[in-house]
């Protein structure tokens, strides 16, 4: 192999490195994949040189049709993130409900009840992002479980059941309260809110 060419190959992975080095996490994610040096500034600099609001809405956008499918919901919410970063890198971040909300609207049928569940509790409480995802991992698990012993025409019944009375949910209020409750006997209820029926 020509030793010129070596060196410009270490000088090049080099000059890599110390550019990766001063990038936001946010900002890697949009050169992640990229092996030289002037790949990465062209990329960056392309990035940088269009039209911000264009290429948000077009990213908002596929985050809104993103759907799980197949996918594992580790790399369903990877994929999820990886979108809501990159409007982040040019300043429009997408806060943690909107993806939330995002993510929510994408996954598979097999998640209905959790869906059900995450809706009834999220009335009176919010969770952070890393607690809907620990609710969603704890979930996947479950589902995983509980197609190996239960009748697949019984399973999302079970599923909701049982899914609503161990899952993570209800951590944030095992001391001293119950874990749910009708939506007229919540502790945070008040009359005002309710609507007329």
């Amino acid at each position: 192999m020509d030793p010129q060419f070596i060196l410009w190959t270490k000088k090049d992975q080099y000059l890599l490195s110390w550019l990766n080095a001063t990038l936001s996490e946010t900002v890697l994610s949009i050169v992640f994949g990229l092996n030289t040096f002037k790949e990465v500034w062209d990329s960056l600099a392309n990035w940088f040189a269009a039209p911000n609001r264009s290429r948000v809405s077009h990213l908002k956008r596929q985050l809104q049709n993103l759907q799980q499918r197949n996918k594992s919901c580790a790399d369903y919410i990877h994929t999820a993130k990886g979108l809501a970063n990159q409007p982040a890198a040019v300043g429009k971040p997408i806060e943690d409900d909107d993806l939330i909300s995002h993510i929510i609207s994408g996954l598979s049928t097999a998640y209905t009840s959790f869906i059900t569940s995450f809706s009834f509790i999220t009335r009176d409480i919010s969770l952070s992002f890393n607690e809907f995802q620990f609710e969603l991992f704890s979930c996947e698990t479950l589902l995983e479980n509980q197609t190996k012993t239960v009748p697949p025409e019984a399973g999302q019944f079970a599923l909701f059941y049982q899914y609503r009375g161990s899952s993570g949910f209800s951590k944030k209020h095992r001391f001293g309260q119950p874990k749910y409750y009708p939506r007229t006997q919540h502790p945070s209820y008040s009359p005002r809110t309710q609507h007329p029926s």
